[in-house]
């Protein structure tokens, strides 16, 4: 069949050999979503087909994309065909959201789903009607869960669902109840980015954080390209050549600002960095926004990765000067790279660093008050070390201009609890990590964890002084058995908040296996000591000798 159509996120479970499966929840309308991908033009004028079982409702169904966000209209095809008792939808695909080879991420269609009394458990069978027939079907376990329960939420502890989509919800009813789950496990943070407008009033209203996401990347439109996509013709704007970057062939790029030039707050940049940023940051994300997240993660390649980063003469002087070559053998691209790469990136870093400095002052100015967010990496193993080849990024020289960072961490075990100590113990500003449960249309096995894993991840993050954990993408898309191991995971670490505010000590644990860590935390007289076994198919052993009235308080 020409298009392929995707659950999300049961395609996960399928992938790993399990039966495709998604938990509801009494009273609440969960989204498991559809992403496309195929040959648009094939397909012709395509629809996605849903059976549900009876017992389940279908209260909306609409795409997420902030440009599609209509509700679409849904009429039960087999109410009057006397046909075995389920129900039919027919919901129309449009070409635009059909990847070639990819579902589009953030335009896949949302069926927001809901339990009736009695159901337990059902099938959900869907399929493609098109030019080309009709695909192969494929089914998705719809098995119903208990409600969430009340449960303990830490004082201090904040839950970020980045894009949460599903709060711009078409309908009013099904949107409020998104927003009371959220809140009920202690969610009150979100991007502005792509919120309805009069959402976003109405969350502000009711305490919640919105977070206004800018980002310096390779591909734009931000950062050292500003303007691209093709909304300014740089060479109308008669800028002299040498503000632009010289890659390592000798190649120059207009529209991409040389990072030594702009470091050096030359003029030319400035006008173009205040006009930009003034731009996102208008009137309305002044009322509406508490913080401003810089998602700064220039990349290994392209424009501003280690073969294609500047090498224009004013940087080559810099770096000359930096590893104090004479003059008259000022090293080139291929010098630098081939000999001289440690040095070069240790460069790089200090000029990134000091384009962070520089638009934390132009955000200060912009936007007084607003929280200005650094979004990119932990501190790597030894620190100073690139997390990707070729990034050049110390997040640890970014820390004096930051009021927060937060961390991309969308790894779990031993690999996240060693990150978040190293992180905790080099950066001074608060942590908000960002965490995975899942992505959507572009997830992988790397970045996707079981409702288990999940709440031990946020335990850790938890039991490292984090201020909170953000999930990227969102919890769009999640189940009720995730939304349950995230209430659990909060309700373990408003149990023992108190002690895990202590000062961090020595562990004197012994006998921890390579999957195992410990961590001890003492405040006024008390100590705690926290065991973590990130192999989860066997026990953990360790030795830890304790002064009598010690107990064990918890076991996850």
């Amino acid at each position: 069949y020409p298009v392929r159509a995707t659950a999300f996120p049961t395609h996960l479970t399928a992938a790993a050999g399990g039966v495709p499966t998604f938990h509801l929840l009494p009273g609440l309308p969960l989204a498991p979503a559809f992403g496309f991908a195929g040959d648009r033009e094939a397909a012709g004028e395509l629809s996605l087909v849903l059976e549900l079982p009876k017992g389940v409702t279908l209260r909306q169904a609409c795409y997420l994309h902030p440009g599609m966000r209509q509700a679409l209209p849904l009429k039960d095809e087999a109410a009057s065909t006397g046909e075995p008792p389920c129900q039919r939808f027919r919901l129309p695909v449009p070409a635009r959201v059909i990847g070639r080879t990819e579902p589009v991420w953030a335009s896949v269609l949302a069926t927001f789903l809901e339990p009736q009394p009695g159901f337990t458990r059902g099938e959900l069978v869907y399929w493609l009607e098109g030019r080309a027939g009709n695909s192969a079907r494929s089914t998705v376990q719809l098995v119903a869960l208990p409600a969430l329960p009340a449960a303990p939420r830490p004082r201090a502890f904040e839950l970020f669902p980045w894009y949460q989509m599903t709060l711009s919800c078409p309908d009013p009813a099904v949107r409020a109840a998104q927003v009371a789950a959220l809140e009920q496990l202690g969610a009150r943070t979100t991007s502005y980015h792509g919120l309805d407008k009069q959402v976003a009033r109405e969350l502000k209203a009711r305490g919640w954080k919105l977070v206004l996401g800018m980002g310096w990347s390779d591909r734009g439109p931000y950062g050292f390209q500003l303007h691209n996509y093709g909304r300014i013709d740089w060479s109308q704007r008669g800028y002299p050549e040498e503000v632009w970057i010289v890659d390592h062939r000798g190649q120059r790029h207009v529209g991409v600002f040389c990072p030594s030039y702009a470091a050096a707050r030359g003029p030319l940049f400035v006008k173009e960095y205040r006009g930009w940023l003034g731009e996102l940051i208008d009137a309305e994300a002044r009322e509406l926004c508490a913080v401003l997240s810089n998602d700064f993660e220039p990349g290994e390649t392209g424009l501003m990765g280690a073969r294609h980063s500047c090498f224009c003469e004013r940087c080559r002087l810099e770096f000359a000067a930096r590893i104090k070559a004479e003059p008259a053998t000022i090293p080139d691209a291929a010098a630098i790279l081939g000999g001289h790469l440690a040095a070069w990136t240790d460069y790089r870093m200090d000029l990134y660093a000091r384009l962070i400095g520089f638009h934390t002052d132009v955000a200060r100015e912009l936007a007084p008050g607003m929280v200005n967010s650094i979004c990119s990496h932990w501190v790597p193993d030894p620190p100073g070390a690139e997390i990707w080849p070729g990034e050049a990024i110390d997040v640890r020289r970014f820390d004096p201009y930051a009021d927060q960072h937060t961390p991309m961490m969308y790894h779990g075990g031993t690999r996240l609890l060693d990150n978040l100590e190293r992180t905790r113990q080099h950066l001074t500003k608060p942590l908000l990590v960002l965490t995975a449960a899942f992505y959507d249309a572009w997830s992988s096995s790397t970045v996707v964890f079981s409702p288990a894993e999940v709440r031990w991840n946020l335990v850790g993050i938890g039991s490292h002084g984090a201020a909170g954990a953000g999930f990227y993408a969102s919890l769009d898309h999640c189940d009720g058995a995730y939304l349950h191991a995230i209430q659990a995971a909060l309700a373990d670490l408003a149990r023992l908040e108190d002690d895990l505010a202590g000062t961090p000590v020595a562990a004197a644990v012994t006998g921890l296996g390579s999957n195992a860590r410990a961590y001890r935390r003492r405040r006024a007289g008390r100590e705690l000591v926290a065991l973590f076994n990130a192999d989860g198919r066997q026990a953990a052993t360790a030795q830890l000798s304790v002064p009598d009235g010690w107990r064990a308080i918890d076991a996850l």
